[in-house]
């Protein structure tokens, strides 16, 4: 996987959901989508995120259609196995 191609697979989920941008986290080993909700509620999702950690994250995503978007969550966590060099939160969520 390739950032283009990470990129791609975050804006694509921001635009299903009408989500602000999903920024990408990594400390240098792990990389994460941090996600804002509509809602105002945050969630970080990992290659190392629970099977209950993406339903709860689904739930708040999208409340009516929780399986669909635990799917999709479950896509974003697939592009979250490979290391990247460190990005620290951006200073608007500090």
């Amino acid at each position: 996987m390739n950032e283009k191609e990470i990129d791609k697979a975050f804006g694509d989920f921001e635009k299903k959901y009408n989500l602000p941008p999903v920024f990408r986290m990594s400390n240098g080993k792990i990389l994460g989508a941090f996600i804002i909700t509509k809602d105002g509620e945050s969630f970080m999702i990992t290659f190392e995120s629970s099977d209950a950690d993406i339903m709860e994250a689904a739930a708040m995503v999208s409340p009516d259609n929780t399986e669909a978007a635990a799917g999709d969550l479950r896509a974003l966590k697939a592009f979250c196995s490979a290391p990247l060099v460190p990005s620290p939160a951006p200073d608007t969520l500090q």
